[in-house]
């Protein structure tokens, strides 16, 4: 199956080749396309190219205080204060959003930055790898069951599409220590992974 031939707007995976059994996933999911909560335009001459997708990494966000707002627009809203602290002079003046999705507690998946681009998620660990964060401070909250239930297909859906694919958390790769993505989303994909090529449960 050649790229762009399946359903379910292709331009948020480009590069993907999926199975029917990848397409099926893709189709349980509510995406949410990079429009709905933003209409700022990434600096493209200072993004790098992502290549061939080899990882994919789970974060959270990681405010100080727990995030607990289920509603769109609201959410919407939150993300937008995100891309501006990644992308605003004043803050870490990145070119775009750092992560490419995002997964909200009623389980949509939002598109932020460009998956044909590097993201800005892991320094030194950028190349070739999928950034995806989870809305919560979860050391603080857990993630909702609608959240697990996303995070869990959306992986299981790069993990089939851009075959083979490694997952980690931020605080597996990073050179620096840092508690991403909270205890209690490690403990999920600590318990729910399996090694190797496998799924997760």
């Amino acid at each position: 199956m050649a790229s762009g031939d399946f359903p379910g707007r292709p331009e948020f995976f480009p590069g993907a080749k999926p199975s029917q059994n990848g397409i099926a996933i893709l189709q349980s999911l509510a995406m949410v396309a990079r429009g709905a909560f933003t209409t700022g335009v990434p600096r493209l001459e200072n993004l790098l190219p992502m290549g061939t997708l080899h990882h994919a990494t789970v974060h959270h966000t990681g405010f100080p205080e727990r995030f607990l707002t289920d509603d769109f627009a609201a959410t919407a809203t939150h993300l937008l204060e995100i891309q501006t602290l990644h992308c605003d002079p004043a803050g870490r003046n990145w070119a775009e959003i750092g992560y490419h999705y995002a997964v909200d507690r009623m389980g949509r998946i939002w598109q932020l930055r460009d998956l044909r681009f590097q993201g800005a998620h892991v320094k030194n660990h950028n190349a070739h790898n999928a950034g995806i964060v989870v809305l919560g401070n979860f050391d603080l909250q857990t993630p909702t069951t609608q959240q697990t239930t996303a995070l869990t297909a959306l992986l299981n859906f790069i993990r089939d599409a851009f075959h083979p694919i490694t997952v980690a958390t931020h605080r597996e790769l990073a050179d620096t220590p840092t508690s991403c993505p909270g205890t209690y989303l490690q403990m999920f994909i600590d318990q729910h992974f399996r090694a190797s090529n496998k799924e997760f449960a």
